[in-house]
C-alpha cells in the first residue's frame, strides 16, 4: 500500500480597505497597501538517520499496541530505513557508499553491502532481495546480528525487469522476471573482503558472515597491499575447507564404494549444460533462473513463456540427498507472519484465493527445503567460485569483483542489455518484436 501524500495550498486574499472608504477620508493616506501572503512552506522531511528510524519505530510499536492503523507509518519507516518492510527488520541502510564508509570508520564496524537488481526500498526488487527481506532481515536473531556488527549499504546493479500478464478478463499479474543479488563484505575503508552470493537461510547466512568477520575487522588497519594479501590467503584456505566439506557430503551420500571418485572430486563449477564454455558467457534467463531454486519457483513459468525452446541439462548433483543430511533451515515466526501478510495465493483455482492455513504450512515446508538446498548450491558452487577468484587477486577491487560475479557467476553481464530474456533467433510475428517505449 502506497502512502497517499496530500499537498494543501493555502492562499490568503486581503480585501483592499480603501474600497470601503470615501476618497476624501483622511485615513486613506495611512492605509498600508495590501500584502501578498506567501503559502506556508511544505514541511521539511525528517533526516534519513538511524535516530530518526528509532523514533519512528517507537511510534510504530505504540501504534500497534493501541490497535491504530499503521499503514502510513510503515511507509514512513521504509523511506527512512531505505528498505521495504523495515518495520519488521528494523535495519537502517545507507545508499551512499562514502557515507557508509564514514560511519564504518567512526564505529569501527565493517560494511555489509547488498548489490541487487532494482531497489531494496521498493516492493518489486529482484526475487532474491525480496526473500532477503522476508527470510533474513525480518529474522530477529539475524537482524540483531546485522545491527550490532555491520554498517549496512545497498546499491543497484541495474533496474529489475518486470513482466505483466494480462489475461484479458480483468485478471492481471505483475512480477519481476530475472535477477540475482549478492552480499559483499567490505572493511571499514570500503575494500572487499568476501561475498555471499544468492540466498542463504538465516543460520547459513550468519555463519557465512562470521567466517570473514575477523578478517574484515583486521583488514581495516592494513595497507592496501597487506589487505589484498590477507584476503587472498583467507580465500585460498576457504577453497581447501570447502573441498574437504564437499567430499564429506559425497561420502555420506554415496558411500565408501565411491571412495576413488570422492578422493579425486573437485568442487562443482557454477554451470553445467550444453553451451560451449558456459562459465564465461551470457546465458538465457531461463537457464540462469534454474541455478537458484527458490527464485526459479517464482520466475521459471514466466520465463518459459518467453523462451519455450531452452533446454537445460541435468543438475550438478543430487542436492536433495545432500541437503537431507544437514540441518534444515527454518523460517522463524516473524518471517512466517510477514510472508502471510503478503497474502500468497492458490494458483490452482481461477480466483487465486489466499492460501488457507494448511496450504500455507505446506508452502512453508516446501520453501524451507528449497532454501536449504539452495544454500548448499550457493556455498559450494557460487561462493567457491568467488573464493577461487579472490585467492588469485593481487589487488582486490569491488568493481572488478562485482563484474566477475554478475558476468561469470550469475551469467547476467552488463554487456547483455536484454538480460538473456529475448530469444536471438526466433521470429515473433509481432511488430518490432513487441518492443514498447524502448530508448533506441
Amino acid at each position: 500500500m502506497r502512502q497517499a501524500i496530500a499537498f494543501s495550498l493555502f492562499a490568503m486574499f486581503a480585501c483592499d480597505p480603501t474600497s470601503r472608504i470615501p476618497p476624501e477620508h483622511p485615513v486613506i493616506a495611512a492605509v498600508t497597501p495590501p500584502r501578498v501572503v506567501a503559502a506556508a512552506p511544505a514541511s521539511t522531511p525528517p533526516p534519513r538517520t538511524r535516530a530518526t528510524l528509532d523514533t519512528l519505530l517507537a511510534r510504530y510499536d505504540a501504534a500497534v499496541a493501541s490497535g491504530a492503523d499503521v499503514a502510513v507509518l510503515r511507509n514512513d519507516i521504509d523511506r527512512i530505513a531505505g528498505q521495504r518492510d523495515a518495520h519488521a527488520s528494523r535495519l537502517f541502510w545507507y545508499t551512499d557508499l562514502e557515507e557508509a564508509k564514514t560511519e564504518a570508520q567512526s564505529t569501527g564496524k565493517p560494511i555489509l553491502s547488498l548489490r541487487l537488481l532494482g531497489r531494496l526500498d521498493e516492493e518489486l526488487s529482484c526475487a532474491n532481495s525480496r526473500l532477503f527481506r522476508l527470510v533474513l532481515y525480518a529474522n530477529p536473531t539475524t537482524s540483531q546480528f546485522l545491527r550490532d556488527t555491520y554498517v549496512l549499504h545497498w546499491s543497484t546493479e541495474r533496474p529489475v525487469p518486470q513482466i505483466t500478464l494480462d489475461f484479458g478478463d480483468g485478471r492481471v499479474v505483475r512480477r519481476t522476471i530475472t535477477g540475482n543479488s549478492v552480499h559483499y563484505v567490505l572493511d571499514a575503508q570500503g575494500r572487499l573482503v568476501d561475498a555471499l552470493p544468492g540466498l542463504y537461510g538465516p543460520a547459513g547466512f550468519e555463519k557465512g558472515l562470521r567466517d570473514s568477520l575477523a578478517l574484515a575487522n583486521k583488514s581495516a588497519d592494513l595497507s592496501d597491499e597487506d589487505s589484498a594479501k590477507a584476503v587472498a590467503k583467507h580465500h585460498a584456505r576457504a577453497i581447501w575447507q570447502s573441498t574437504a566439506a564437499w567430499k564429506r557430503h559425497l561420502r555420506r551420500v554415496y558411500g565408501e564404494s565411491y571412495g576413488d571418485y570422492v578422493d579425486s572430486a573437485h568442487l562443482p563449477e557454477p554451470v553445467k549444460f550444453r553451451w560451449p564454455d558456459p562459465f564465461w558467457n551470457s546465458m538465457p534467463a531461463q537457464v540462469v533462473s534454474e541455478l537458484t531454486m527458490s527464485k526459479a519457483d517464482m520466475e521459471a513459468p514466466s520465463l518459459s513463456l518467453m523462451q519455450p525452446d531452452v533446454q537445460v541439462s541435468g543438475s550438478w548433483g543430487d542436492w536433495t540427498k545432500i541437503a537431507a543430511g544437514v540441518t534444515r533451515e527454518r523460517l522463524d515466526p516473524k518471517s512466517r507472519s510477514l510472508i502471510e501478510e503478503k497474502s500468497p495465493r492458490d494458483w490452482s483455482v481461477r480466483d487465486a484465493r489466499p492460501l488457507d492455513a494448511a496450504q500455507l504450512e505446506k508452502r512453508f515446508k516446501l520453501f524451507e527445503r528449497r532454501m536449504t538446498e539452495e544454500a548448499l548450491r550457493n556455498e559450494f558452487v557460487f561462493h567457491s567460485a568467488i573464493h577461487s577468484h579472490l585467492s588469485k587477486a593481487s589487488r582486490v577491487a569491488f568493481s572488478s569483483t562485482n563484474e566477475f560475479v554478475y558476468t561469470k557467476v550469475f551469467m547476467t553481464p552488463q554487456a547483455d542489455a536484454w538480460l538473456g530474456l529475448m530469444p536471438t533467433e526466433a521470429i515473433s510475428g509481432i511488430p518490432a518484436d513487441g518492443i514498447v517505449g524502448a530508448r533506441m
